[in-house]
């Protein structure tokens, strides 16, 4: 299992509430960890979340993962589906234990999706450079 670390990508750090945000800053992050090529060869990744991060946007997420829902969704996948094959594909850890919260989110983010009335690939489009 290959681990990729978030820390890198939150800044400089002070006594501030660290975000991640943005659909061009989760896909920068995407294209600078090279998720396209660990997402070939890896049958799981581990992602380390900073324990001081308050928030990954649902743009950030998108940004980050549009690529990964757009390969796990099919016509006859459900929702459920695509979620829990998105898990099995990446664990979000903080500081050696789970990231539950982050998790939340993510799964939050994905669920936005589920309840417009876009089509998975017509969302996922507005992501794509």
């Amino acid at each position: 299992m290959k681990t990729i670390d978030l820390n890198k990508y939150v800044g400089q750090r002070s006594n501030r509430i660290y975000v991640l945000s943005g659909k061009d800053r989760g896909l920068d992050v995407r294209n600078a960890l090279n998720l396209d090529e660990l997402e070939r060869i890896e049958d799981s990744i581990l992602v380390e979340v900073p324990a001081d991060l308050h928030r990954m946007t649902p743009s950030f997420i998108l940004g980050l993962f549009s690529k990964t829902l757009e390969s796990l969704s099919s016509a006859d996948r459900t929702k459920e589906e695509v979620i829990l094959s998105f898990f099995d594909k990446y664990r979000f850890i903080t500081a050696g234990a789970p990231a539950d919260r982050i998790k939340i989110q993510i799964e939050e983010s994905i669920d936005d999706f589920f309840r417009s009335e876009s089509s998975l690939s017509d969302f996922i489009s507005g992501f794509k450079k």
